[in-house]
């Protein structure tokens, strides 16, 4: 028991660690999901002054997680493509055009056994412009 023991509660810590990185990885794509979907449904709509504002707020309202933190991409093409500002950058593009939004969020295992190692977790969602 004395040597096991040790050995399966580090197990048992992974495997709860695995688990929340992944909740929150899922948390993460849902929202970029929902951001890219405004996104792409928000151009050249009247009513609507910008769709990056829109797209940003939509995906704090989809996550659990400190909207804060988020670390929010838009592109014009897909990830690494041309970056969208907030504001006239983002308005008015071409009916077709693939929309991509990366989301980006640190995650940080202090709590567990002062073990302080931090990650960041990054996902990507496109879909073409309405």
């Amino acid at each position: 028991t004395a040597l096991m023991l040790p050995i399966l509660l580090i197990l048992f810590t992974g495997v709860i660690i695995f688990g929340v990185v992944m909740y929150k990885m899922q948390l993460l794509r849902t929202a970029a999901s929902q951001g890219v979907q405004v996104l792409a449904l928000s151009q050249n709509v009247p009513g609507i002054a910008d769709p990056c504002t829109a797209a940003t707020t939509a995906i704090g309202q989809a996550t659990a997680l400190n909207s804060s933190q988020i670390g929010i991409t838009y592109y014009n093409g897909p990830p690494g493509g041309t970056v969208l500002t907030a504001g006239s950058a983002c308005e008015g593009i071409m009916k077709g055009t693939e929309l991509s939004v990366t989301l980006t969020y640190p995650c940080s295992f202090a709590f567990i056994y002062n073990f302080s190692h931090s990650c960041a977790l990054s996902v990507s969602e496109s879909e073409p412009a309405q």
